[in-house]
């Protein structure tokens, strides 16, 4: 019944977020960058013509969407949305394909991680129309296994009061909403990889370990991170959380065997979760080669996000003496500087590999001092300590040019301090996200039996989650402002289990009253 809540909660507030009745006015309002409408002309292109990866207009290294082809293709879209009469909460309408089939296509040479645009492709397929507001619901739908399972874990493992407490702060956290239903980037995907960890870790630490048990789910829920890491491959990193929720699930389901049959389990658990990775990118080729074969092109677009000149700008969130910069143009400007044309192409990735370990291997004090600036600053969402009531905004300002747009990554969404119920959203203090979690690492030092032994396995399960949300902010960048803030997931669940024990410590101190007075 819990996770079932649940679900209904977060499609109830993910409805929420729409403030126009009219599609097309909606549309263009979600839609602010070029990512969300690059995917539905691929995915669409793919259902009209069933070529792919190609659009009815150029999509190459370039945010520039104010092209002949482009406005066409976009007017054209919004015409049939009217004419359809699809409201904006109906993401399986379906409007007239035909009108599409007729384009000149040609080939997508380049998007960031193509697991959404394949994802929304097969949903056309299955739904046997172009939708454009599949898009939005994507990450939605993905949660809902997610949260069922999570959920159903701790209900299993006789820890409903948490379940029930972390679904309900998952389902109603305004930033996780609108994470999973931003245009603009897929890192919802990651998010939806760290409440992966959280699952397995919550069998791992509360439930009833069996070989065959954890094997299964080490299975299905590969099937899932598979998608969510070509969706958004930085998705790989919760890995560092997987691991350690994997070998407590291995000693405990063969408490009894030797050590190396307790790590050879926990290795197969960790293949079956991280083979399905290679599914997606069998589908993108089998597609990609009919493509290719019908229209004569032989060189294959790149269909991953660019690595070294993301490193390299992402070290503008501390560096204050490289020249590290969190803006495009700056990489782009010291492309040419070292005499490559293009700010994203083999050559620059080349370049900024070069550049960024050259700084490392100089200055290895500079980089550290960056790792445990972005480390602070992520264990503590330091950013959003400014709470609007009290001090009239509700985050920190960036203070050094080197910080770039880092501002407008972290306004894309609501931030990871505000809750949602439907329409309305409200803002909490950062204490109260930050304190609960050293509460339950107070439950689990002070204590008594059994509290004290349920507080542990709380603190173990928020151990791997934070491990899981912790290396992408570290190693990429705070800037982008989705990853650091994604680490709320483990202070939510550091919240759940802390609520727990203090309903137990109440219900047990009620009941001692009780027997006191007979």
């Amino acid at each position: 019944m819990v996770p079932g809540l649940a679900a209904a909660l977060l499609v109830h507030n993910a409805r929420g977020t729409y403030s126009s009745a009219d599609a097309a006015e909606e549309l263009e309002r979600r839609l602010t960058g070029f990512r969300g409408w690059d995917d539905i002309a691929i995915a669409g292109a793919r259902y009209a013509s069933g070529d792919y990866p190609v659009a009815a207009y150029e999509i190459a290294n370039r945010n520039r969407r104010d092209l002949p082809d482009f406005l066409a293709y976009r007017d054209e879209l919004l015409r049939e949305l009217r004419r359809a009469r699809v409201r904006p909460q109906q993401f399986w309408r379906t409007i007239d394909a035909s009108a599409f089939k007729d384009d000149a296509r040609v080939l997508a040479r380049r998007w960031d991680d193509s697991g959404r645009v394949l994802l929304l492709a097969l949903g056309f397929q299955g739904l046997g129309g172009i939708a454009p507001f599949l898009l939005f619901w994507l990450g939605i739908l993905a949660a809902l296994p997610v949260l069922v399972w999570l959920g159903a874990e701790l209900c299993l493992a006789g820890r409903p009061p948490a379940a029930a407490a972390l679904l309900a702060l998952v389902a109603s956290s305004a930033f996780v909403i609108d994470l999973l239903m931003l245009d603009y980037s897929a890192a919802g995907f990651s998010l939806l990889a760290v409440l992966l960890v959280a699952l397995l870790a919550a069998y791992a630490f509360f439930g009833m370990p069996r070989p065959r048990g954890l094997l299964l789910r080490a299975l299905l829920a590969g099937l899932l991170f598979g998608w969510f890491t070509a969706a958004r491959s930085g998705s790989l990193l919760t890995l560092a959380g997987v691991v350690p929720a994997l070998l407590v699930a291995s000693w405990r389901a063969l408490p009894a065997a030797r050590p190396s049959r307790r790590a050879a389990l926990a290795l197969a658990a960790l293949v079956l979760y991280a083979a399905p990775c290679a599914l997606p990118p069998l589908l993108h080729e089998r597609w990609l080669q009919g493509t290719l074969g019908r229209l004569q092109i032989y060189r294959k677009p790149k269909a991953v996000h660019d690595v070294w000149v993301t490193l390299w700008q992402g070290l503008g969130d501390f560096d204050r003496s490289k020249g590290h910069t969190f803006l495009d143009k700056a990489g782009e400007l010291e492309a040419k500087k070292h005499g490559s044309p293009l700010r994203l192409s083999e050559r620059s990735e080349e370049l900024f590999r070069s550049l960024l370990l050259r700084d490392v291997r100089e200055d290895p004090l500079w980089y550290a001092g960056i790792l445990a600036k972005r480390t602070l600053a992520t264990l503590t969402l330091r950013k959003l300590w400014p709470w609007g009531p009290l001090d009239g905004k509700s985050f920190a300002e960036a203070s050094h040019p080197a910080e770039g747009v880092t501002d407008n990554y972290w306004g894309m969404t609501q931030r990871a301090d505000f809750f949602r119920l439907g329409r309305s959203t409200w803002e909490a203090p950062m204490p109260l996200l930050l304190l609960p979690t050293l509460g339950l690492l107070g439950f689990a030092l002070v204590a008594r039996e059994p509290l004290r032994a349920d507080a542990r396995r709380g603190v173990g399960v928020t151990a791997c989650v934070a491990l899981a949300a912790l290396p992408a902010p570290v190693l990429v960048s705070t800037a982008a402002g989705f990853e650091a803030e994604t680490f709320v997931i483990a202070h939510l669940t550091g919240a759940a289990f802390f609520a727990e024990c203090g309903f137990y410590a109440l219900r047990r101190a009620a009941a001692a009253r009780a027997g006191s007075r007979r």
